[in-house]
């Protein structure tokens, strides 16, 4: 078999041929992979790499030939149906296939000259071929690859990126990790039962909240632990790294250092020895619970994902256990981050030491040094507050919740020193143990699993604040959970998500609601030409209909009327702790925000669509609460 590849690298502004003229293809033994690049980057525009490599069948198995030739020379197929005789397309397409040069003077072995091009780059391409030992069926071995006529098998061709070689190195390591157990040639015409596709993945994302404060000037934000706790990546210490042996004494998996009276039961030996192994299951268990810290994020009117700018930043401090398993692979392999260079040990908000004072929280958990859930007692550090209170469920509590709605059902297990809407935010529904919910299946026979008490008694909340956001314009909030990476394959650190498919969330800061009406005001007054609160929608090539001005400083449930000089209505806002604003920013990662309680906006168009005039216009706003009503007028310029 064999994959024709040829990567024309470079800008797609770029003509075809200029594209093509300057770039390099090459080869790495080692890993057995083809790649090809820019010779000279286009100056920077194109520093990619992008490589190739086999998946399954097993590449270990394989045999590989990889030839690339000028433009022209290549192997043609205009006749598929010809006559298998000497020099005939096809028989030359097969000796390649095969590892056989049938042309000196045209072909070239990358695999053993990886080199040729890079002193004169051509418009490039390369034929990467495997097969087997070519016995046939005559004589068949292991080492044969084989498919009867009318079989089928699967084959499956890693393509992957890099900014250097050392980058695809890497990549291939990682494309055969993801990948999984590959089928042997043997069998690679049977069904594939083999799990595939699992790569390793950054901490879950954390749940979280946001809230304006202090009139507008801040925004408090809450996330919950949930990154800590259901932290296990099961990739992050392959596994083929993990087990007892018996032929290594200085290895951390040795079998004379399982010791019965300290090792959990589920990690004890079971008489099968790994002897690649090079940590025991429970240093490998440890290992892989890799979450390393959390950053807040915030962006002011742009979804450009460049304009993140990171407001926080809180990482986990190491123990010394942690330090020693870091260190258990040493010196064949690096398993952990012994120097911790991917934090500053810094801790998480809201530090507490508790005291015999703070009995309160003994009943609550968190994780101690070997990764298990364990009560605090006095002298531990505290971070954050909990999320839930400390019931169990009982029959008298379903009895209970059957009255109740969904969320009041929830809100039986709530911590009585949050509110209603940041518990509602944070809480899991899997942790719930009452009929009707994700969690009701860790009841048994009336009782709660002791291991899903203890996760959500484990479950905790941040909190931290961004303080003076720009006001009138949409603000984007986010925050992530990040691991260590996987130094083993030179994986850096993975970080969660920032987009709207995460946790993204967008306000649009301000004053707060008032019920006193005198200090209601327009924002801007005089609106002259355009302000900074204007943006684009689709479609609106002049911005007529992309305009916004804001009233500010009023009541929670009002309807704001304007009016023309003459008396006419325009148009009719209303404004209701429910209401949204739309997004008119040229670049936006989201649809609307909420806004501050005590704004709302109008786009300068009347109730009937239609763009309005420049000139005095009057408001009226309504509490709808009290019957109050405030009158005011405001200026247009265009």
């Amino acid at each position: 078999m064999g994959v024709y590849m040829d990567s024309d690298v470079g800008p797609q502004s770029m003509g075809a041929q200029q594209r093509a003229d300057d770039d390099v293809s090459s080869y790495y033994r080692p890993f057995e992979f083809a790649y090809t690049y820019d010779a000279d980057h286009d100056g920077g525009i194109t520093p990619g790499y992008v490589g190739s490599r086999v998946c399954t069948p097993d590449p270990d198995s394989l045999e590989f030939a990889c030839w690339t030739w000028q433009v022209g020379d290549g192997p043609d197929d205009f006749n598929p149906q010809a006559p298998p005789l000497p020099g005939s397309t096809r028989n030359e397409k097969y000796r390649l296939l095969s590892g056989n040069n049938p042309d000196e003077s045209k072909y070239t072995s990358l695999r053993d000259f990886p080199h040729v091009q890079e002193e004169k780059p051509v418009d490039t391409r390369y034929l990467f071929a495997f097969y087997g030992d070519m016995h046939g069926f005559d004589a068949p071995t292991t080492a044969s690859w084989n498919l009867e006529p009318g079989r089928t098998m699967k084959i499956v061709i890693a393509i992957f990126p890099g900014m250097s070689e050392t980058d695809l190195q890497n990549s291939a390591k990682n494309a055969k990790t993801i990948y999984g157990q590959p089928q042997e040639l043997t069998t690679v015409i049977l069904p594939d039962t083999f799990p595939h596709y699992q790569p390793s993945e950054p901490p879950a994302i954390p749940n979280s909240y946001v809230e304006l404060v202090n009139d507008g000037n801040a925004i408090d934000v809450y996330w919950d632990n949930r990154s800590q706790i259901e932290n296990v990546d099961y990739t992050n210490v392959p596994k083929d790294l993990i087990g007892w042996q018996n032929l290594y004494p200085d290895r951390d998996s040795y079998i004379g250092n399982y010791d019965p009276n300290t090792f959990p039961p589920e990690f004890a030996p079971d008489g099968n020895y790994n002897n690649g192994a090079y940590v025991n299951p429970w240093t490998g268990y440890r290992l892989r619970h890799d979450f390393e810290g959390y950053s807040v994020y915030g962006r002011s009117g742009s979804g450009s994902q460049e304009m993140w700018m990171k407001i926080g930043q809180w990482d986990k401090i190491q123990t010394q256990q942690d330090l020693n398993d870091y260190s258990a692979g040493l010196p064949y392999i690096d398993l952990g981050a012994f120097d911790n260079d991917y934090g500053k040990n810094s801790g998480f908000p809201q530090k507490r030491v508790l005291t015999e004072a703070d009995s309160a929280y003994f009943k609550y958990y968190k994780l101690d040094d070997m990764y298990s859930l364990v009560h605090y007692q006095a002298g531990d550090v505290m971070y954050g507050e909990p999320i839930y209170n400390t019931l169990v469920y009982s029959e008298d509590l379903q009895n209970q919740a059957d009255a109740l709605s969904f969320e009041d059902q929830a809100l039986l297990f709530k911590n009585p020193n949050i509110s209603d809407r940041l518990y509602l935010a944070l809480y899991d529904d899997a942790l719930i143990p009452l009929t009707g919910h994700q969690g009701a299946h860790n009841v048994v026979n009336g009782q709660e699993k002791e291991e899903f008490i203890k996760s959500r008694l484990a479950r905790f909340y941040y909190k931290t604040t961004i303080y003076n956001p720009p006001k009138g314009v949409e603000y984007y909030v986010a925050v992530t959970a990040y691991d260590r990476g996987v130094p083993s394959t030179d994986l850096a650190p993975q970080e969660s998500g920032r987009d709207a498919d995460a946790n993204m969330k967008v306000v649009f800061p301000g004053p707060l609601a008032k019920s006193e009406m005198d200090n209601i005001v327009v924002i801007p007054n005089p609106y002259i030409a355009r302000s900074s609160f204007d943006g684009r929608r689709e479609n609106d090539e002049k911005g007529d209909r992309s305009r916004r001005l804001w009233f500010a400083n009023i009541p929670k449930n009002c309807d704001i009327k304007i009016y023309t000089l003459a008396g006419d209505l325009v148009d009719t806002v209303h404004h209701d702790p429910t209401s949204t604003e739309d997004i008119i920013t040229i670049s936006k990662a989201a649809s609307y925000g909420i806004p501050a309680s005590g704004i709302a906006s109008w786009d300068l168009l009347s109730r009937y669509d239609q763009i309005i005039a420049p000139g005095v216009y009057l408001y009226s706003v309504k509490n709808l609460d009290t019957g109050d009503i405030k009158v005011g007028k405001f200026v247009i310029i265009k």
